[in-house]
């Protein structure tokens, strides 16, 4: 009978190691004819790989006691097994290379490369390489691209990744309530702690790909969140004032600004909303602004004319001096009168001075 935990010699070859055969946990002494898939825990290493013999004797006196096949030489230190570690060991034990593939791929939380997955089981890059193929085209395994390299990863792993992101990034944007975004690091960091920087960014491009995140230069941002309505606004702001900025005094309607934007009517109306309460844009009309820039150009340009014309100007000597429509130009003129920049006299003509 053999125990767990029993002391003995394994060789390899000519290479001699002591070690311990650790059976699995709840499992009743192994007999005499019988086989099992043990750990063998070595206290020196042994140059063995998956596929390789060994031969086992007890540990005094030393004698033959059994032999095996290595199935998996880097492994948990663990007589527990979870359920994807017997189907990792029972797909090994039968030689199943996609199915062992699969297998392991499912006990990693994060991608990995072809070269990991060989690596870890001892098998050839080639026939990893080809089992994978054939997992991705059968939906089980997901393949990711960072730059020129491609990561590797189980399909159900890969969706408790994505709803890791989601987590982390509500959680993120509940405990910074006024961040639009938060760093790539920072969510990675926070995310999946053993990523590294190649991995971190295939996922959160997997993430963006999904809608589960966003990314604008250097954020990452929940696209549901209020941050990122914040953040549509903003944009909404910038674009509107550019806009603006570039057509001058002779802009057009806030209904035609939106539309040539393709800004929705709740974007347009909130960012209206905040550029007015900022004064980025001052109406001049209803429906008509002027960027705040452009407002204070009209300024200057009247006061010059005012002040070349005697310090007193008509309607038509200004409207000449803005260069733009007699109405354009009345609407620029009564906005500057309302303002308090300007005087109409009426009785003297409609002409227009200097407060």
């Amino acid at each position: 009978m053999l125990e767990s935990g029993a002391r003995a010699h394994v060789m390899a070859g000519t290479a001699e190691v002591v070690g311990r055969i650790m059976l699995l946990e709840g499992e009743a002494p192994m007999a005499v004819g019988e086989t099992r898939t043990v750990q063998v825990r070595l206290e020196e290493p042994l140059p063995l790989c998956a596929g390789d013999h060994a031969v086992v004797l007890s540990y005094s006196p030393v004698m033959l006691i059994g032999g095996g096949r290595v199935l998996l030489s880097r492994c948990r230190r663990s007589r527990e097994l979870a359920e994807g570690e017997r189907t990792l060991y029972a797909a090994l034990e039968s030689g199943d290379i996609a199915g062992g593939v699969g297998a392991w791929l499912a006990l990693q939380t994060l991608p990995v490369t072809v070269v990991d997955v060989a690596e870890a089981l001892d098998f050839g890059v080639g026939e990893v390489d080809a089992a994978l193929r054939g997992l991705v085209a059968q939906g089980s395994v997901r393949k990711l691209a960072v730059g020129d390299a491609c990561l590797l990863a189980d399909a159900v792993a890969l969706d408790a990744a994505m709803d890791a992101l989601t987590a982390t990034l509500s959680s993120m944007h509940a405990a910074a309530p006024k961040e639009t975004g938060f760093t790539p690091g920072a969510v990675a960091h926070a995310a999946w702690p053993a990523a590294d920087e190649g991995v971190a960014a295939a996922l959160i491009a997997e993430g963006c790909s999904r809608g589960v995140c966003a990314s604008e230069g250097a954020e990452v941002f929940d696209p549901h969140s209020a941050a990122a309505a914040a953040r549509v606004v903003r944009e909404a702001c910038e674009r509107i004032v550019a806009l603006l900025d570039e057509a001058g005094l002779d802009a057009p309607t806030l209904p035609e600004v939106g539309e040539q934007l393709q800004l929705d009517r709740d974007t347009m109306t909130r960012a209206l909303r905040e550029l007015s309460l900022n004064r980025s844009i001052v109406k001049i009309e209803r429906d008509v602004a002027l960027s705040a820039a452009v407002e204070a150009h009209a300024r200057e340009l009247v006061a010059a004319a005012i002040e070349a014309a005697g310090g007193a100007a008509t309607t038509s000597v200004l409207r000449e001096a803005l260069g733009v429509s007699r109405k354009r130009a009345i609407s620029i003129l009564e906005h500057l009168d309302a303002v308090r920049f300007t005087v109409l006299d009426k009785e003297a003509g409609g002409l227009r001075s200097l407060r």
